[in-house]
């Protein structure tokens, strides 16, 4: 089960949600040494906040989408630059980025 911390990045959690093909995650506390459920964050949470966070206003559809597929662009660039720099033998891949990390904690 993929579960966040309260102090996690929403970032993080936007991506794990995206590898997991999921639309929601449930964030847990660790402090009292089990996992205690404190709430459920959602893909409708992060639209919110990005809409609250962004200069949306006036803007028009066109310029978002050009933005969006642009920066996406850049995303699978640098990641073949990094697999092939990986593959090289000249670098190792980044600590935390398995795919097989599964729960994150705060601390």
């Amino acid at each position: 089960l993929i579960t966040l911390s309260a102090n996690d990045h929403i970032e993080l959690a936007a991506r794990a949600m995206m590898r997991a093909k999921v639309s929601g995650l449930p964030v847990v506390d660790k402090t009292s040494g089990h996992d205690e459920l404190v709430g459920i964050l959602t893909e409708s949470d992060i639209f919110k906040l990005f809409v609250r966070r962004t200069l949306l206003r006036n803007t028009p559809i066109k310029a978002v989408t050009l933005q969006i597929r642009w920066l996406f662009s850049m995303e699978r660039l640098l990641m073949r630059s990094w697999w092939s720099f990986y593959q090289s033998g000249s670098g190792s891949e980044p600590s935390g980025s398995s795919s097989h990390s599964q729960s994150r904690s705060s601390g």
